[in-house]
């Protein structure tokens, strides 16, 4: 997770420092909070897949 948090960080930052009202605020955080699910669920689906990979190839070799 602190993957996530790093990696977004500088955008929402950014956008906390251009913010003139506190609709902008909130609108930066809610985008900020969108990505963090978006690119959790991207990275977790990553590893899921990975797993499954390894799973395969290491029964695949045992059916040879």
């Amino acid at each position: 997770m602190f993957e996530v948090l790093e990696v977004l960080w500088p955008d929402f930052s950014n956008e906390m420092k251009v913010a003139k009202d506190l609709d902008d605020i909130l609108a930066a955080h809610e985008k900020y909070l969108h990505s963090i699910v978006k690119l959790s669920i991207r990275m977790g689906l990553r590893s899921c897949c990975s797993y499954l990979r390894h799973l395969f190839v290491q029964h695949l070799f045992v059916f040879r």
